[in-house]
C-alpha cells in the first residue's frame, strides 16, 4: 500500500463518517456546515498566497487557528497511552513500532 492509497483511504473514511452522521441525524446541515468550513480554510491558503506569493507568519498562525478550530469542533478527541505509541511509537529490544510521527517525517519531509 503506498502513502497516497493510505490518504485516499482516510479521505473516504472521513466522507462515510459525515454520510453516516447525516443519515443517523436526518440533518443535511451537518455535511453543509463541515464543506463550508473545509471551504473556508482552502480559502485561507489561497488568500495567503494571493498578496505576494508567500504565507506570512501572520498567515500562518491564522491557518493554524482555523484548521486547529475545524478539528476541535468536528473531530472526536481521543488521548492515552495507545494514541502516544501510535504516534511515538514503541520498541523493545529493537523491535516494533516507529510511529506515525517517523512516518509522516519520512513520506512528506517534515519536521515534527
Amino acid at each position: 500500500m503506498s502513502t497516497n492509497e493510505i490518504l485516499k483511504k482516510l479521505h473516504d473514511a472521513l466522507v462515510a463518517k459525515a454520510q453516516e452522521r447525516v443519515t443517523v441525524e436526518g440533518k443535511a446541515k451537518v455535511v453543509t456546515e463541515i464543506g463550508n468550513a473545509i471551504i473556508d480554510y482552502g480559502r485561507m491558503w489561497t488568500e495567503g498566497l494571493a498578496d505576494d506569493g508567500r504565507i506570512s507568519n501572520a498567515e500562518r498562525a491564522a491557518i493554524d487557528a482555523k484548521f486547529a478550530s475545524l478539528v476541535d469542533s468536528r473531530v472526536p478527541s481521543a488521548a492515552g497511552v495507545t494514541v502516544r505509541i501510535a504516534w511515538n511509537g514503541l520498541s523493545l529490544f529493537g523491535i516494533g513500532w516507529k510511529g506515525l510521527k517517523h512516518y509522516c517525517n519520512k513520506w512528506f519531509g517534515l519536521r515534527l
